[in-house]
């Protein structure tokens, strides 16, 4: 009888991806840090949680386009996205589908490297950006684009052409570090904006989830964060801080009524703060600070729909209620994704490192 090679018996004891991905690095999610069992849910990783000293800066491609993530059992491959990554100084951005996140038991999942072969997926490649973000996510925006390069300027992760540009003066100044390991938008409060061009998408007429990472102490003018108002505010939605009392607020206009719900808090302090507004056309509004609820609002119909462009970083495609302040990681929803998902985004995005932990190289 044949005796199996050293190696083919590792492989057989310890399932590969592919043996030209010769690394790999372990990631466990914390159960505690997970609300409820979601599914389809984009798992946000800071490559910078690494540490500057683990073997993954020294194996991976510079721009780290070779990353696989497979689910615990070391093979099974899930979408990705990379939205940047860079070995010399040790940083980067990725978020994966997982397909269940257990809140009664830690998920494992593998992140592979090491092919200096590999290319980066195509954007509608089964295992590329787009298929990241489940179909319920129209638009998801980075604020990774330098907003004084070719039009459009700020591209979007997710399927359909919903980029956008960047308006007033803004120059490669603007791309500043965000809450997450990659950039934000900085925005004068002059003339400084991004517009995307209506469609029908983002009328978000039945349910809704509209979120963003906003960083401000502009307490002046009503400044916008996410915006969808006709120029008569009789239709359309808005994400937004009333100056009058610092607070988020977001509001929706339908047939019959106007639904506004504010957050309790002041939200011109200068700090980062993750603010996300849910609507229900039979049911409420709600709206979120750092992933706890605000304030609820019932809703008695569907939104009024209109042909205004989605504004970031003012209202009216970018004439008015302009923001001074950063705006990073704006995601846009056509369901109410719901406190524990909320809860769990906020987990994730605001203390990665404590979402997850990753273990040291293992080799095949």
């Amino acid at each position: 009888m044949a005796v199996p090679s050293i190696t083919a018996g590792i492989i057989a004891r310890r399932p590969w991806y592919n043996p030209s991905w010769p690394y790999r690095v372990r990631l466990t999610v914390d159960y505690t840090k997970v609300a409820a069992t979601l599914t389809d849910y984009p798992v946000y990783l800071s490559l910078t949680d690494l540490g500057s000293g683990h073997s993954f800066w020294t194996y991976a491609k510079s721009t780290c386009v070779d990353i696989r993530i497979t689910t615990s059992d070391g093979f099974t491959e899930v979408p990705r996205e990379v939205v940047f990554g860079d070995t010399t100084a040790k940083t980067g951005e990725v978020h994966f589908k997982a397909s269940s996140l257990s809140s009664s038991a830690n998920t494992i999942f593998y992140m592979y490297y090491g092919n200096a072969a590999a290319s980066d997926y195509g954007a509608t490649d089964t295992y590329g950006r787009n298929n990241t973000w489940n179909s319920s996510y129209v638009a998801v925006w980075h604020m990774q684009q330098d907003p004084s390069g070719s039009a459009p300027q700020l591209l979007t992760s997710t399927t359909g052409s919903y980029d956008g540009t960047s308006l007033g003066s803004m120059t490669s100044g603007d791309l500043v570090a965000g809450k997450l390991a990659g950039y934000a938008y900085d925005f004068d409060g002059t003339n400084d904006a991004v517009t995307i061009p209506h469609n029908s998408v983002f009328d978000l007429v039945s349910n809704a989830t509209i979120q963003c990472w906003v960083k401000t102490s502009d307490n002046t003018d009503y400044p916008r964060f996410v915006d969808k108002l006709d120029s008569l505010l009789l239709s359309g939605w808005d994400l937004f801080i009333d100056h009058t009392n610092s607070k988020a607020r977001y509001l929706g206009f339908n047939v019959t009524a106007i639904v506004s719900v504010d957050t309790t808090t002041n939200v011109n302090d200068g700090t980062w703060r993750m603010i996300t507004a849910t609507a229900n056309a039979g049911a409420t509004s709600k709206i979120y600070q750092n992933g706890a609820l605000q304030a609820t609002d019932a809703s008695t119909g569907a939104l009024a729909t209109n042909t205004a462009k989605v504004t970031l970083g003012a209202r009216q495609d970018g004439t008015l209620n302009f923001l001074t302040g950063l705006l990073d990681e704006v995601r846009i929803s056509s369901v109410d994704r719901g406190a524990n998902w909320i809860t769990t985004e906020y987990n994730n995005q605001n203390s990665s490192s404590t979402f997850y932990s990753l273990s040291s190289q293992e080799g095949i």
